[in-house]
């Protein structure tokens, strides 16, 4: 909810993660893909809250139907997503610097809940064009 407005959004994970081991720590790293889905009204109205919250004014009204980020698990392993939390991290790049995008999504299918973390103030108006329809 945002001031009394239901808002959502779908998060589909893929199925296949490589596993990166640091030399210097002993976290083990999951690289994949993450889409964040739309809802319909519910994401169109996320999106504007976020462009409310993060300042941004691009005024949007309607969030893609689906878009695809690189992740990374920054704790957890998405592939036994069904017995443990995870925290990935989502990167969207692009080819202009100011639509690129990195924000955080902390996943507990236990407890039924997904967090959407900011990662940087710098990348508040390329989160939000990230998820902006075009159409």
């Amino acid at each position: 909810m945002h001031l009394g407005t239901p808002v959502g959004f779908a998060v589909s994970l893929a199925s296949d993660w490589e596993l990166q081991v640091l030399e210097d720590s002993k976290l083990p790293l999951y690289w994949g893909h993450a889409e964040i889905v739309s809802l319909g009204e519910e994401s169109d109205a996320f999106l504007r809250a976020i462009d409310e919250v993060y300042g941004t004014n691009l005024n949007p009204l309607k969030m893609q139907e689906k878009v695809s980020y690189i992740a990374v698990s920054l704790e957890g392993d998405p592939s036994q997503l069904e017995h443990a939390s995870v925290k990935l991290k989502l990167f969207f790049e692009s080819d202009t610097e100011d639509r690129d995008a990195d924000f955080y999504l902390n996943i507990d299918v236990k407890d039924s809940s997904v967090q959407f973390r900011e990662k940087d103030t710098d990348y508040r108006r390329g989160v939000v064009l990230s998820l902006l329809s075009s159409g």
